[in-house]
């Protein structure tokens, strides 16, 4: 059993940090607004986008707005391939209970004889 738990892990973290989606994609292009502030902060047009926005406000000093350190990754979770990956874990882990099975019903057949 300890197997299937860890294999089930294994896949949520894998869920998590493997989006294959998201790698496929363009970033969104920059509103009106975001130039406006990117020109603001010393930012080039063509690297305007929210996190670099965000990371120039919360990195920018002693003074930045932000209380945290460091730079928060958000998670991109596509919610479209959450069923596949439940199927995929739940087959292995009715493969896993199967074999267990099938070898307990092995050794008992073979004890009988």
């Amino acid at each position: 059993m300890t197997v299937a738990a860890a294999g089930l892990s294994f896949l949520g973290v894998a869920i998590i940090i493997i989006n294959p989606a998201s790698a496929q994609t363009e970033p969104p292009k920059p509103t009106s607004d975001q130039l406006e502030e990117c020109k603001s902060l010393g930012i080039r047009p063509e690297k305007c986008s929210e996190q670099a926005i965000l990371s120039k406000r919360c990195l920018g000093g002693p003074g930045a707005p932000c209380g945290g350190s460091g730079v928060n990754i958000p998670i991109d979770v596509n919610m479209n391939l959450i069923p596949i990956y439940l199927g995929i874990a739940g087959a292995f882990v009715a493969g896993v209970l199967y074999v267990k099975k099938a070898s307990r019903w092995r050794r008992g057949k073979a004890n009988v004889r």
